[in-house]
């Protein structure tokens, strides 16, 4: 008799996706992707929802009130921004280095002020293409994972009452002072 066929050898499973380096496995339905407006940094993408987050869903957010912060700031977009275009302008066509430059003189401005709050909330009034613009440039408390991670890493580094130095993100650039 002629000896069995060997079984067929199982099927390969799938490739499971590998995290980016640092970054911990995810539970499905659950994958990293890599920012386009940060190119090395990755978030977390929910495939079901379309919720997106900064921090594995894993990682608790932080909850108790004193993880959040207070700032006030003011946005200058350019034509290079994520979205060149805001409340006060439907089309930004200013040049980044004229963004930068306006922004340094706003820094300079704010700094050299007594009173630094009121005349950072003065200029974000006046020029902010931020929609807090309206509120004298003030965002509502906010803790790690809620923002743009560039923007919360600069804010959340200051102390409470220092302004920051000019900050660069996809949106824009920024000044920010931190209240609480």
């Amino acid at each position: 008799s002629a000896p069995a066929a060997p079984a067929p050898a199982p099927a390969p499973a799938p490739a499971k996706e590998e995290p980016p380096p640092g970054k911990p496995a995810l539970p499905a339905p659950w994958r990293w992707k890599e920012s386009r407006s940060t190119p090395g940094d990755y978030y977390c993408i929910n495939e079901k929802t379309g919720e997106r987050r900064w921090q594995a869903p894993s990682e608790s957010k932080p909850k108790r009130s004193d993880d959040k912060i207070t700032v006030v700031h003011c946005l200058l977009k350019h034509a290079d921004s994520r979205r060149p275009a805001s409340h006060r302008t439907p089309k930004i066509s200013l040049a980044k280095s004229d963004a930068r430059a306006e922004a340094d003189a706003l820094r300079k401005r704010v700094a050299a002020s007594s009173d630094m709050e009121a005349a950072l909330a003065d200029e974000a009034s006046k020029r902010s293409d931020c929609p807090s613009s309206t509120n004298g440039g003030r965002l509502k408390p906010f803790q790690r994972g809620d923002l743009e991670r560039a923007f919360e890493a600069a804010a959340f580094r200051l102390a409470v009452g220092e302004l920051s130095p000019v900050i660069e993100t996809a949106a824009g650039f920024h000044v920010v002072l931190r209240k609480s």
